[in-house]
């Protein structure tokens, strides 16, 4: 079964229960005004030993599509907000996925 509903996420967060996801797929977003905000409502929201997946555009003049370089942040800013949230990191650190993307694998700490 599918909910879906329309929010704010910056403002009014996701509406559901602390520790009551497995997995948080952040995808083409960290590039808001607040990315902490962001990761700190996957934290609360993923249960002890879930799993975080961030996948941005690369950070390269040479990406023929998304946004203009001034918007994607660098895969060291993303690792950085994520572990300042909380996050524990997994290898491999950084993931190439090409052509247009990088991914990045954390974990709840248990």
């Amino acid at each position: 079964m599918c909910e879906f509903t329309s929010r704010d996420f910056i403002v009014e967060g996701t509406g559901l229960p602390t520790a009551s996801i497995d997995y948080v797929m952040l995808f083409n977003i960290l590039h808001s005004e607040r990315p902490e905000l962001l990761l700190n409502e996957a934290f609360r929201v993923l249960s002890a030993g879930g799993i975080l997946g961030i996948m941005h555009w690369n950070y390269h003049p040479g990406t023929p599509r998304g946004p203009s370089m001034d918007i994607p942040p660098q895969p060291e800013q993303c690792r950085d907000w994520a572990i300042g949230a909380g996050f524990a990191l997994l290898e491999p650190r950084i993931i190439n996925l090409p052509p247009y993307h990088y991914g990045i694998v954390l974990r709840h700490p248990e």
